[in-house]
């Protein structure tokens, strides 16, 4: 299936049914999860589509440069007392025993910086990922493999603005791929990203139990190409990259990668990196195959982590996924594995 084909209903995400209104008064859960629906979400959701669309009329520089200095400081106040703050402290003290207090609370200032510019900027996202505000490098890697003709993920992870990666395969793969994504709990969030991609032409199917049978469609084209962020949270915990722990049979990184071995197809790392306000580098990485039986899937894991995962390390305050990571799960100061297997 070309990605000309694919239903723009494909790429929206499903929505349960509304609570019953008459819920609102009640004093137990039920009555809590009416609220969030018809009260809460709903004004979170006006308030977002009032925030993008002042961001949208504003030149890409100005918006960043608001986004970073008056936005960003807002929300890192508001979450100051939760538990994603504590959340990301308490990995931090874990994956950079150098910081002491101070320099993990200047690290998390960053992160709000860089993760609500990256939100406030998807109404500028085609100005954003082409140049001079991206640069893109190792393009001739994504070329060699399509050449080939045969199927390729392009792996990557939540750093710097992530939606280049969705706006980058878009125009790389031409008509042969998608991407996937993981819906939100708040609907008016799915809504809003996925009008925007649709405004941009950009395919990308949500986690649903269609996905498979979707994707086994598209993939059967010669070439095509699966875009994909493997550092999406899978049962309740963000799996990939490894942060020092063993890998696990059940993530979106395994499904991919099982899907690319019985393909016969390659797999490119994809990193993400914001250098300025308003400036990013893409770059594809070297491609590589994936060996078989689950030796194979492991190598793979293992050089994907060798990638994505020392990018992740490296820059730590542009990682969205980092308010998600269990400090528990680390254990006690974690490093990188030191095993990197041979390219194939």
């Amino acid at each position: 299936m070309l990605t000309r084909d694919v239903p723009w209903d494909w790429c929206e995400a499903e929505e349960p049914p509304p609570p019953p209104l008459r819920d609102l008064v009640r004093r137990d859960a039920a009555g809590a999860a009416a609220r969030l629906w018809h009260v809460t979400h709903r004004a979170q959701g006006a308030a977002q589509r009032a925030m993008l669309a002042a961001f949208r009329a504003a030149p890409a520089p100005w918006g960043a440069a608001a986004a970073g200095r008056v936005v960003a400081p807002l929300a890192r106040w508001h979450a100051r007392d939760t538990l994603m703050a504590a959340r990301m402290d308490g990995t931090l003290a874990r994956l950079r025993p150098d910081l002491d207090a101070a320099g993990r609370a200047a690290m998390i200032d960053r992160w709000f910086a860089n993760t609500v510019r990256a939100m406030c900027g998807y109404p500028k996202l085609a100005t954003l990922a082409a140049p001079p505000h991206t640069t893109t490098e190792g393009a001739g890697h994504l070329r060699a493999v399509r050449a080939t003709g045969r199927p390729l993920v392009v792996a990557s992870v939540h750093t710097g603005m992530w939606e280049i990666l969705a706006f980058r395969a878009s125009r790389d793969f031409e008509d042969h791929g998608v991407g996937t994504w993981q819906p939100q709990p708040n609907r008016h969030d799915n809504r809003i990203v996925a009008a925007e991609r649709r405004r941009l032409g950009i395919k990308v199917l949500p986690a649903s139990p269609r996905l498979a049978r979707r994707l086994a469609a598209i993939l059967s084209e010669p070439g095509a190409g699966l875009a994909l962020m493997v550092d999406e949270v899978s049962e309740g915990r963000i799996k990939f990259p490894l942060l020092g722990r063993r890998p696990e049979g059940r993530s979106n990184l395994s499904f991919a990668l099982r899907m690319m071995q019985r393909l016969d197809g390659l797999v490119i790392p994809a990193t993400i990196t914001r250098t300025g306000p308003d400036r990013h580098v893409f770059r594809y990485h070297d491609p590589f195959g994936i060996g078989s039986g689950a030796e194979g899937i492991a190598e793979a894991q293992a050089r994907l982590d060798g990638v994505l995962g020392a990018h992740v390390r490296a820059h730590l305050d542009q990682w969205y996924m980092l308010q998600n990571v269990e400090p528990r799960e680390l254990g006690a100061v974690s490093r990188p594995s030191a095993r990197r297997p041979a390219a194939r």
